[in-house]
C-alpha cells in the first residue's frame, strides 16, 4: 500500500541579525541583515558575542537578556568564517589569547583569529 503524507512540524531556530544605522547631517539610513541561523541559542550567542567584541562600539543583545561579562574580556578568539558550529573563546591578555588560539587550532583543525575588544 502506497501512502503520501504532508505534515507541519514546529521548528525553533535562532537567527543572529546585524542592524546598522548611518547618520549624516543630511540623512539617516539603516540596514538589517541576517548573519546566520543556528539550531540553539548557545551557538547563536557565541557567534554574536564574538562579532560584538570584534567591532568597536557595537552592542549585543543575547537570547537570554543583557550581556554580562565575568571579568575583563579584552580578546576574543573565533574560527574564521562564522559557520554554524563556530566556537568562540575569550582571553584577558595577549599571551593568553595566543595560547588559546594555538590550542583551538590543534583541537578543531581549522584556523582561528584573535580580535582585540575596544576597552
Amino acid at each position: 500500500m502506497d501512502m503520501t503524507e504532508f505534515r507541519v512540524r514546529p521548528v525553533t531556530r535562532y537567527i543572529l541579525t546585524k542592524y546598522s544605522r548611518h547618520s549624516t547631517p543630511e540623512s539617516r539610513s539603516g540596514s538589517l541583515e541576517t548573519v546566520g541561523e543556528f539550531h540553539n541559542a548557545a551557538q547563536a550567542d557565541a557567534v554574536g558575542r564574538a562579532m560584538h567584541l570584534a567591532i568597536p562600539g557595537a552592542t549585543f543583545a543575547p537570547s537570554d537578556g543583557p550581556l554580562e561579562f565575568n571579568g575583563p574580556r579584552k580578546f576574543v578568539i573565533v574560527a574564521r568564517g562564522f559557520e554554524v558550529d563556530t566556537k568562540a573563546y575569550y582571553a584577558s591578555t595577549q599571551d593568553e589569547a595566543d595560547r588559546v588560539k594555538a590550542d583551538a587550532e590543534r583541537g578543531h583543525g581549522c584556523e582561528f583569529a584573535v580580535f582585540s575588544a575596544a576597552v
